[in-house]
């Protein structure tokens, strides 16, 4: 089955099944930022090893995201990690 949008916009369910999860994905990050119930700052060593170096560094030159340094060590916030992530694997599809 095929969902067709104004015949602009054709996605199997597969793709509509991944647009829609990584949507929740980056809604719950939003509201467990808000609510400070989760991890605010990952060490660069960390987001590094879990998103992909490379992939970090570009979000970093895009503007997308911004390290901040503390006591020496860089840190990047985790909700918007999140976000880059699942933004990623949606224009992937």
């Amino acid at each position: 089955m095929t969902l067709k949008l104004k015949n602009i916009i054709e996605l199997s369910n597969s793709q509509l099944q991944q647009i829609i999860t990584a949507t929740a994905r980056i809604t719950v990050a939003n509201m467990l930022k808000e609510l400070s119930l989760d991890k605010k700052q990952l060490l660069q060593s960390q987001v590094y090893e879990v998103y992909n170096e490379r992939r970090v560094r570009r979000w970093v030159e895009e503007g997308l995201i911004e390290r901040v340094s503390q006591q020496g060590k860089y840190y990047y916030d985790k909700c918007r990690l999140e976000e880059l992530s699942e933004i990623s694997k949606i224009s992937q599809l």
